[in-house]
């Protein structure tokens, strides 16, 4: 089937066509999501049931959506209990992916209580140890690209960022640390599925009932593949302290950075203690590998300068976890 450009009727149509809906059955397509150039999104509602239909244009992207959600509803069966849902695929066909709506609502930062970091490092335990499907592992994130495209990108972020004291210095730290051989490091990591993009914004919190715990759902695997799981660990430990932090300034307050670092370091530890492959050197290596990206990401791709006297979070953590590399010596 040649994807096209779908109208919200046309939508509605081929939802319809592929749950089998009688046309008798109110069939409503809401909350169209044209925001993505090769993928279009769209809930549809019918007899009071919620899904997320999705159109790809690229059938490859569509295939490896459709292998994450068979392969996390195997995780759930096998090792976790029900603190986690992941969302069950209804309909894969032609681009075409139909998946149910899971309930909760995004995680806010201060809603990360010590109990859903635990669940959460849990979830990532259990990626890491039920192997990947062979089909799935063909979607490989690759870390020499990572590394590529990051040190090509150091003389615009050193441009861009010209305004923020020793920022030349810093990114010539980068370029060496980054520079490193690693290579003979990695394969003492074990591989396994990976989100990509784990954030709280990534994260779906159905709240607890009575004595019952929360229920924690992941959406959005554009990024996801076979990877070091241990990156996931960086991802969220770097974007849930980046994400708390605005928080706290956005709401003109003083954030609490103590209680944020003893948060992430609660779910760094519980990931530790369950992984014995875990490399300090590899998480503080991704950690400014997923800064250094949103530091591109928030300047248009370093095409502009920041302005001088603006507060920049992610620099200050970028400075941050690079000053635990020149502190054990790289220069």
């Amino acid at each position: 089937m040649k994807l096209e450009w779908l109208g919200l009727g046309e939508a509605e149509e081929k939802v319809r066509k592929a749950l089998k809906i009688p046309k008798k059955k109110a069939v409503e397509v809401k909350n169209a999501n044209f925001g993505k150039i090769k993928i279009q999104k769209f809930f549809a509602t019918f007899n009071s049931r919620t899904v997320l239909a999705t159109f790809f244009a690229d059938p490859k992207v569509a295939k490896k959506e459709a292998l994450i959600l068979d392969y996390l509803n195997s995780v759930k069966s096998l090792t976790l209990d029900n603190t986690f849902v992941a969302p069950k695929k209804l309909y894969f066909r032609d681009g075409l992916l139909i998946r149910e709506k899971v309930a909760g609502s995004i995680l806010q930062p201060w809603e990360c209580s010590d109990q859903i970091l635990l669940q959460l490092a849990q979830i990532l335990l259990a990626f890491k140890n039920v192997p990947v499907p062979d089909e799935l592992k063909e979607y490989k994130l690759s870390f020499a690209r990572m590394k590529k495209e990051a040190l090509t990108q150091v003389p615009q972020a050193t441009e861009a960022f010209t305004p923020f004291r020793g920022s030349k210095e810093v990114f010539a730290q980068f370029s060496k640390v980054l520079s490193l051989d690693w290579q003979p490091r990695l394969p003492r990591l074990s591989k396994g599925f990976v989100h990509g993009d784990l954030q709280p914004g990534n994260i779906l919190l159905d709240p607890p009932e009575a004595d019952k715990l929360g229920k924690i759902s992941l959406i959005d695997f554009d990024r996801g593949g076979y990877f070091y799981p241990l990156f996931d660990v960086a991802s969220f430990a770097v974007q849930f302290t980046h994400a708390a932090l605005l928080e706290g300034y956005h709401h003109k307050e003083k954030p609490d950075r103590r209680e944020i670092r003893r948060r992430v370091q609660l779910f760094v530890r519980a990931y530790r203690h369950g992984a014995q492959d875990f490399d300090e050197e590899v998480f503080r290596l991704f950690k400014l590998l997923i800064i250094f990206n949103g530091l591109a990401f928030s300047t248009a791709g370093f095409r502009t300068k920041v302005a001088r006297g603006h507060k920049h979070l992610l620099f200050g953590l970028f400075r941050q976890e690079l000053g635990w590399f020149v502190g054990r010596g790289v220069k």
